[in-house]
């Protein structure tokens, strides 16, 4: 679970309210203010879906991930 930037495409979604990948939960919205957002997401179930070809919302409104990349795990550095 993580907080992830998130792009609004119209009005912006109230605070607290899920955020849904298709029809299952994956996080809750937080603040927004100019069209962008936070919002607390499972990043493990968020992956799945995009992945999957879901879109998200939250409130019955579509939003974006800012950066795709904020659900992936960092690669593993390794010390030589």
């Amino acid at each position: 679970t993580r907080i992830v930037r998130v792009v609004l495409d119209d009005f912006s979604p109230e605070t607290g309210v899920s955020v849904l990948a298709g029809d299952k939960n994956v996080g809750t919205m937080g603040s927004t203010a100019g069209g962008n957002g936070l919002a607390l997401l499972r990043t493990d179930r968020v992956a799945d879906a995009l992945d999957a070809g879901a879109s998200l919302s939250a409130g019955g409104l579509a939003i974006h991930l800012a950066d795709p990349n904020d659900i992936r795990p960092a690669p593993k550095q390794t010390v030589a």
